[in-house]
């Protein structure tokens, strides 16, 4: 509700007393629009479809000789922090990443309390979300399974990587 207009040539105009308060600003449209869009795709979302595959995600990957699964407790979301007990996270993340699966290297302030707390500052994250296949969970399984069976090495920085990182 509009409490007061602005009048031609200067000076304010009351419109009405009952108001509590003024108004500011325009509310963002694009804003209210933007998160209607997000609600509608969350619940469209087939969220059982998605825990399932994060199940079989971790269920698989603690079957890799070498490979240890941090995912404590019994309520899971569909990220999982990997680490190898013959590679350091980023060789793994590295050939993770040649091979086309989305991944992340974490170190720092992005490793999760659990793992810092198990002593344990850098590991590889994976994530199942709602788009996410039977054939991308394969896929990963299958380039997790031939890693961690050779050793690897990552390739030296280019200069340009180290100006970036300076």
């Amino acid at each position: 509700m509009h409490t007061h207009a602005f009048v031609p040539g200067g000076g304010i105009r009351h419109l009405t007393a009952g108001a509590r308060k003024f108004e500011l600003g325009e509310k963002s449209v694009s804003a209210f629009v933007g998160f209607d869009t997000a609600l509608r795709q969350a619940r469209s979302n087939d969220w059982d479809r998605t825990a399932g595959l994060s199940q079989e995600l971790r269920e698989r990957a603690r079957q890799i000789p070498g490979l240890r699964v941090h995912a404590p407790g019994t309520q899971h979301t569909g990220i999982i922090c990997v680490t190898h007990e013959h590679l350091g996270p980023e060789p793994l993340w590295h050939e993770l990443c040649r091979a086309g699966v989305a991944c992340w290297l974490i170190d720092g302030a992005h490793t999760p309390n659990y793992l810092l707390r198990s002593g344990i500052p850098r590991a590889v994250r994976l994530a199942v979300g709602p788009r996410t296949t039977q054939l991308e969970i394969d896929h990963a399984i299958h380039v997790l399974e031939e890693t961690g069976s050779r050793r690897v090495t990552v390739p030296a920085a280019t200069q340009q990587q180290k100006e970036w990182s300076a």
